[in-house]
C-alpha cells in the first residue's frame, strides 16, 4: 500500500449492518436486503478539512463463524478496525467484549479501534398512527442504553464512539473521516512497528447469548470538541483516550 492509502477492517456479528453502512459510504446508497458477507474490498479517497488526502482501503468480513478462517486473512495490513454493533441488538454489544476483541487483538494487537453503532434510525420514535404500541414498545425495550456503549467504548481501549444509520446516512461520512484522521494522526515511526498484523490460528470464543451488565476497567477519557462539532449531536457519544 502506499503512504497514502490506510487499510479498514469492518468487523462485527452477522446483521448488524456492516455492509450497508460501507455500502452508503461508498455508494450513497441504502442497501435495504441482506445477503450474508463473505469477504468483500473497495475503496474510496477521503479528504480532511485540513487539506490531507487519504485512500481508505475498506475490508468488509463476515461474522458468522464459518467464516472465522476467511476473515483472519483480512487482518494484515490493517491500520484501523472498525468494530461494529446493532443499537437494536444488545448481545451484538456483548460479543464486541467476548468475541470480537480477543480475535482482533490476536491479529492486531496496536491498532486503532473505532466502535460503531448500526441503525441509529431505531432509536427513532415512530409517529402515531405508523405502528401499533405494542410493537413500538417493544422495539423502543431492545435498544441499547448509549451509556452502555460508552462503557464498551472505555472498556476495549477503543478510540472512540459513535452511533450511524446507513438509512439517513446519519454520521456515515463522519466516521471514515474520523478514522482518516485517527490514522493519518498516529505517529509514523509506531505505525511502523505496530500496524503490520499476523495471521494467526484462531481460537474463537462462543458469542453469549443472553443479555446482562458487562463490568470491565474504565480509563481517563477526554471529550474533543473539534470532533464533536462534526458529528451530529443527537448520535454522538466520543470519547478520545488520552496519549
Amino acid at each position: 500500500m502506499t503512504e497514502t492509502t490506510r487499510k479498514i477492517v469492518v468487523v462485527g456479528d452477522g446483521m448488524v449492518g456492516k455492509t450497508a453502512l460501507l455500502s452508503a459510504f461508498v455508494n450513497g446508497a441504502f442497501q435495504d436486503y441482506y445477503i450474508p458477507t463473505v469477504f468483500e474490498t473497495s475503496a474510496k479517497e477521503v479528504e480532511l478539512p485540513d487539506g490531507r488526502h487519504v485512500t481508505l482501503g475498506l475490508w468488509d468480513t463476515g461474522g458468522q463463524e464459518e467464516f472465522d478462517q476467511i476473515r483472519q486473512l483480512a487482518y494484515p495490513g490493517a491500520s484501523l478496525i472498525l468494530l461494529c454493533y446493532a443499537v437494536d441488538c444488545p448481545t451484538s454489544l456483548e460479543n464486541i467484549v467476548h468475541t470480537w476483541l480477543d480475535e482482533v487483538k490476536c491479529y492486531c494487537p496496536h491498532i486503532p479501534l473505532i466502535l460503531v453503532g448500526c441503525k441509529a434510525d431505531k432509536r427513532v420514535v415512530p409517529k402515531a398512527g405508523k405502528l401499533n404500541n405494542s410493537t413500538s414498545n417493544a422495539t423502543q425495550n431492545t435498544l441499547i442504553d448509549p451509556n452502555d456503549a460508552v462503557k464498551v467504548c472505555k472498556q476495549i481501549g477503543a478510540q472512540i464512539v459513535i452511533e450511524c444509520s446507513a438509512l439517513t446516512r446519519s454520521n456515515v461520512n463522519s466516521i471514515f473521516e474520523l478514522a482518516a484522521r485517527i490514522i493519518l494522526d498516529t505517529d509514523k515511526e509506531s505505525m511502523r512497528s505496530s500496524k503490520f498484523c499476523s495471521i494467526l490460528p484462531i481460537h474463537r470464543k462462543k458469542s453469549i447469548s443472553s443479555n446482562g451488565a458487562v463490568a470491565g476497567k474504565s480509563i481517563v477519557t477526554r471529550r474533543s470538541s473539534e470532533l464533536k462539532r462534526r458529528i451530529s449531536s443527537s448520535n454522538y457519544f466520543c470519547f478520545l483516550r488520552r496519549r
